[in-house]
């Protein structure tokens, strides 16, 4: 009943990072700016590692630094001292390396405090192995009769033992508090098959909010993003459309950082808009194309890492990967067969 209950709710949860993050693709993809996605992924890096240094929910950590990104970013577009590429090149990785660094010293701080605390209960044992040697001489037989019991219940205490462990490994990974490697686990690579109520809830919000904004503001988005002069002609701030977009996407990234891994962010904003592209002839078209594939090979994607036991993120983005090679591919033979039919006809 659990498994049915978490795979409905990776299913659901599939949706809606589809319906926040395909539509956004389609925006990244009309500015060209590939790399965008990818570079507020990278940045995420660093808040993974305030997360752990400062105790707090890794949601929250990756939305301070990706907001902070974002200002900057914001603020250095208006200087234009470089273009935009060259700023998501600049931003992205100073903060994925100021993130690895950070995660470095925290953890080497665990690594020594964890070793004072072994050597320490080292100690103890042998002093208490000593004891337990001095004063067991009397009972060797007794002790010796009770081989068999004593093995089956250190047997049963150590599966015990072990399956507590994986119960607290397995539950620290969202909660913001667990071990550095375990968070780090869970946000580089994501696991969607084990979404908290408060994740679940986030994803949900996150695609009202950026479903509302699109449905608000759609008009002036389109044309501040295709034709800027334009826009301003007609009393649009290209600027704050501009300022609207990358909140959103900054918004989207948090949320999608912890389902499906920061590695793979890029890649559901990039994909499902790409292969859009490819069916759609105007933007409205193209956007809800671009959901709907999310949303089919999320579903596909979960299915098959359920089915053979692999990443559900790396899968959805397999499969997306397999339908944009087969829109490519008849693209290119629908292309080829209006050529030949027009050489005919000449």
């Amino acid at each position: 009943m659990t498994e049915d209950i978490n795979l409905l709710r990776a299913l659901l949860v599939g949706v809606g990072i589809s319906l926040a993050s395909a539509p956004l693709g389609c925006f990244i993809l009309w500015r060209r700016i590939v790399y965008f996605g990818d570079a507020f992924a990278h940045s995420a890096a660093l808040g993974i590692a305030l997360s752990i240094a400062y105790a707090i929910t890794t949601y929250i950590g990756i939305l301070v630094t990706a907001g902070f990104f974002a200002f900057i970013l914001i603020w250095l577009q208006k200087r234009r001292i470089f273009a935009v590429d060259a700023l998501l090149g600049i931003l992205a990785h100073s903060a994925l390396a100021c993130g690895i660094i950070v995660i470095g010293f925290i953890t080497a701080g665990h690594d020594d405090h964890a070793g004072h605390g072994g050597h320490g209960g080292h100690e103890s044992h042998m002093e208490h192995a000593g004891h337990d040697d001095h004063a067991g001489h009397g009972g060797h037989d007794d002790h010796a009769g009770h081989d068999d019991h004593a093995g089956h219940d250190d047997y049963g205490h150590g599966e015990h033992e072990e399956r507590n462990m994986g119960h607290v490994e397995h539950g620290g990974g969202h909660g913001g508090h667990g071990d550095g490697h375990e968070i780090l686990h869970d946000v580089f690579l994501g696991d969607i098959l084990s979404v908290s109520s408060i994740e679940f809830y986030g994803v949900f919000a996150t695609a009202v909010l950026v479903l509302l904004l699109l449905v608000t503001q759609w008009q002036r988005l389109v044309l501040a993003t295709v034709h800027p002069d334009l826009a301003r002609s007609e009393g649009i701030s290209a600027d704050r459309m501009n300022v609207l977009f990358i909140g959103a996407v900054t918004l989207t990234v948090a949320t999608m950082a912890q389902i499906v891994g920061i590695l793979l962010v890029a890649s559901m904003l990039i994909l499902p808009a790409a292969c859009a592209r490819l069916l759609a002839t105007n933007p409205v078209r193209m956007a809800v194309w671009a959901s709907g594939l999310g949303i089919v090979s999320s579903a596909v994607g979960i299915w098959a890492a359920v089915a053979w036991n692999l990443s559900a993120a790396a899968s959805i983005v397999v499969v997306l990967t397999i339908i944009l090679v087969g829109l490519l591919a008849n693209h290119t033979l629908r292309g080829a067969l209006r050529g030949a039919l027009r050489g005919e006809r000449g």
